[in-house]
């Protein structure tokens, strides 16, 4: 019993730590959002070709794959993106767009299209461009439905898609039309998980549009301060392999990027998406490596022996996470 005490203690502790540091005024109802984040996105221990337990929202899989209702949408969407794959694209074509429009089609309302658009593309952004890999071991079905191949699909013609229209000059594919950004980053998925989570713990949990945006953002900064967790050793960059590394490098160059994805994501979910607001994400991302502190890098060792937060704080000067968030909410 003592031992849980603590480990709750500590569990309860950090979330709230982080979400202070935003806003002392709205660090609870943040770190109770935070709570309900990490209730939906269960774990699923289920090994994936050597590479760990997953996190994944199963409500929102469940939902998706319990429901007809997102079908002829799912379909109509595919259609539009194998027209895009083909080169039919406009400066105005963006997945947002698309998917609203083909749930539209399929005779749901505006707002009902809106809300499925969202869900898909939070589901999407679990797995990215291993979409088709999740709904095999997650779902533990074949990928081959006409659900399964739309969402794999739209899934893995995101990042083409983007590199498309950028170099035509055209707005990215991935966002929708009201976020800006230059950066090909391929990236998409930081933003609409940061979107989608927010937009949740508005809409179905009642919780106010900021602490939802620094509930949905402090969840992105502790999958990049966590990324050891359910990651099995020597498979992608650890946390100390990140912090180890000299300022400016490449591999801290992507985290600004993500961070600055996940704040844009967080805010647009929260009021944005209502409000039609523009955001302007690489404002977000200059304000970063504005605010970058050249830190001479630790080695690994050094790193090691550091405790969790002690390695928190050296991050926490490298990428000044807060930076990107407070672009949007000042």
């Amino acid at each position: 019993k003592g031992i849980g005490d603590v480990q709750q203690r500590i569990d309860n502790f950090y979330p709230t730590l982080l979400c202070a540091e935003i806003s002392v005024m709205e660090s609870l109802s943040c770190s109770s959002a935070i709570d309900i984040i990490k209730k939906l996105n269960t774990p699923k221990s289920v090994a994936d070709n050597n590479l760990g337990p997953k996190f994944n929202n199963l409500p929102l899989w469940t939902e998706i794959y319990g429901n007809n209702k997102f079908d002829e949408g799912l379909r109509l969407a595919g259609l539009k993106i194998l027209e895009r794959v083909d080169g039919k694209l406009t400066d105005s074509d963006n997945v947002s767009k698309d998917l609203r429009d083909s749930f539209g089609q399929s005779g749901m309302s505006k707002a009902d299209a809106e809300d499925s658009a969202l869900k898909i593309m939070g589901l999407i952004s679990n797995g990215a461009n291993n979409t088709s890999i999740r709904i095999s071991y997650l779902l533990n079905k074949s990928p081959y439905d006409a659900k399964s191949i739309a969402l794999t699909l739209i899934s893995s013609s995101l990042q083409y898609l983007d590199y498309l229209k950028s170099a035509k000059g055209m707005p990215l594919y991935s966002l929708p039309t009201e976020v800006k950004s230059d950066c090909l980053s391929f990236k998409y998925h930081h933003f609409w998980m940061a979107a989608f989570m927010a937009r949740s713990l508005v809409k179905d949990y009642d919780v106010g549009p900021k602490a939802a945006a620094m509930a949905a953002f402090t969840a992105n900064k502790g999958y990049h301060i966590l990324r050891d967790i359910g990651r099995p050793k020597g498979k992608g960059a650890s946390s100390v392999g990140v912090l180890s590394r000299a300022a400016f490098d490449p591999v801290h160059q992507i985290v600004r990027t993500d961070l600055a994805f996940a704040a844009a994501g967080a805010h647009y979910g929260s009021e944005g998406m209502n409000k039609k607001i523009p955001i302007n994400m690489d404002s977000a991302t200059v304000a970063l490596l504005e605010k970058t502190e050249a830190l001479e890098p630790l080695s690994k060792e050094e790193l090691v022996s550091k405790t969790d937060y002690e390695r928190y704080k050296i991050w926490k000067k490298i990428f000044s996470p807060n930076t990107a968030f407070e672009m949007f909410y000042k």
